[in-house]
């Protein structure tokens, strides 16, 4: 019971309760009704001042009932860089909660952890997740698109010889750009692959390809002695095998771009660099040592590794050790498309990788531990989070040096 009371001292506020509800309590409880079903009552002493807008109400005669009891406080954990945590709010709508978890989101990056709480008024809490879609403005085409890929649709297609990737809209068809898809990948928390389903070519999310892949593959190439590894690790290799829509747009100028200017601006750029000895050969090499790292990956391996007792990151390129900078990872991140984190693998040994190989690598027994101890939702909700959760390479570089 919630009682709003005019007086200021809490003295006067215990003889005053004592007094009035004695009034309506058996004599069992010290009380003088005789017929009352309330046998006794104590005073748990939780005096709270209430809200100055609550004053203000009851002083100018707009007070409305219940107006001033508790309720649901929304907050969110913010864990900072997956080390320490603390707290936006309380808030009074989980509308408004969402709104503060968005301008962090937008402000810090994706480093740190943002989850939701709720304090209910009977003590009650209840913690929850905010997926990487939840925390993006929110988009009808994107929406559209997210709800086409659940319900196992594929609505972003090219036909053999077409330029452009479009996205079916039944009446109208919109072509998809470099920068539509690098909203897409954000609103949905993973990459677009590209499937060859002759005669088309299709975008679709990793979850969805995921999806699509049966064991009836994987048992194929077991029978031939291809693969000792589990369906759920072939699966996986498989997956990234499949090529990534951001790269096959970044070797298309016409993909790349709605206009041509922008692909013939980066060709008399790049002239320019050669014409003035200084830069067009380190562009080789650096696409070079690029494509050395995607293929790597491809493969299942952890190029860039610290290894006991050193302080750097290092990479094996062209017979060459490369000590990993900050300057490194701003470049791979860009070429990549996606930011690079920290993953330590079953070797114990810290890797920087994409944000697409840590999600591969997420092991599945660490969600199974998750559910175990109360974790009530999706798998790919989770490791999500656990992805987004990762410390940010550059972040990890810095640690390093500093240790």
């Amino acid at each position: 019971m919630y009682l709003v009371v005019n007086e200021d001292d809490e003295a006067h506020i215990t003889d005053g309760l004592n007094e009035a509800l004695r009034q309506i309590t058996h004599p069992m409880g010290s009380g003088c009704s005789d017929n009352s079903f309330i046998i006794d009552y104590s005073l748990a002493g939780q005096i709270q001042p209430i809200a100055p807008w609550i004053e203000e109400s009851i002083n100018n005669g707009t007070y409305k009932e219940s107006s001033a009891q508790p309720q649901t406080a929304f907050y969110a954990v913010v864990i900072e860089q997956d080390v320490s945590a603390f707290t936006l709010g309380p808030f009074s709508t989980a509308e408004e909660r969402d709104e503060a978890a968005k301008s962090h989101r937008a402000e810090f990056g994706t480093d740190d952890g943002i989850h939701t709480l709720d304090v209910h008024p009977d003590g009650t809490v209840d913690v929850g997740d905010y997926s990487g879609a939840d925390l993006e403005d929110t988009d009808p085409l994107l929406e559209s698109l997210h709800a086409a890929f659940h319900m196992g649709e594929t609505p972003i297609s090219r036909l053999a010889g077409d330029k452009h990737f479009t996205i079916d809209k039944q009446v109208n068809e919109v072509r998809l750009t470099f920068e539509k898809l690098c909203r897409l990948e954000a609103h949905l928390g993973e990459p677009l692959l590209v499937l060859t389903d002759e005669p088309f070519q299709l975008l679709v999310p990793v979850s969805s390809m995921r999806a699509r892949i049966e064991t009836s593959a994987w048992k194929e190439d077991v029978a031939q002695g291809l693969t000792e590894d589990g369906f759920h690790q072939w699966r996986e290799s498989a997956l990234m095998k499949l090529p990534l829509a951001r790269d096959l747009y970044s070797k298309d100028p016409v993909l790349l771009s709605s206009e041509e200017q922008r692909a013939d601006g980066a060709k008399a750029k790049a002239e320019s660099s050669q014409a003035n000895g200084d830069g067009g050969e380190q562009e080789l090499v650096e696409s070079e040592l690029v494509m050395s790292l995607r293929e790597t990956f491809l493969n299942g391996d952890f190029p860039i590794c610290q290894f006991p007792g050193s302080q750097y990151f290092t990479y094996q390129f062209a017979g060459d050790e490369i000590v990993v900078g900050v300057e490194n990872i701003a470049e791979w991140e860009e070429a990549f498309g996606e930011r690079f984190v920290l993953m330590v693998d079953k070797t114990y040994m810290p890797s920087l990788v994409p944000e697409s190989v840590a999600r591969a690598n997420v092991p599945r027994d660490l969600y199974d531990e998750a559910v175990q101890n109360g974790y009530k939702g999706e798998f790919e909700a989770w490791r999500e989070n656990r992805v987004l959760s990762m410390q940010g390479a550059a972040d990890a570089i810095s640690n390093a040096m500093k240790g």
